[in-house]
């Protein structure tokens, strides 16, 4: 494998694994939530997520350059 291919790979594990553990940490305890408020948590895993994998791919282009 070509080297930017391993840190690709590399970063999209870090990716996964840091998802994960930031979804473990901050999700909300069970309680009597109506449907929106818990629409509005759900956009804020997926805003982070996309955080993340934004975050991976400057620190690939920071790597290449």
């Amino acid at each position: 494998m070509r080297k930017s291919t391993k840190l690709i790979v590399v970063l999209l594990f870090l990716n996964a694994l840091t998802f994960s553990f930031v979804l473990s940490r901050t999700k909300p305890q069970q309680t009597n939530e109506n449907q929106t408020e818990q629409i509005v948590n759900q956009n804020k895993y997926i805003k982070a997520g996309t955080l993340v994998i934004d975050w991976s791919y400057r620190m690939l282009h920071y790597f290449k350059n």
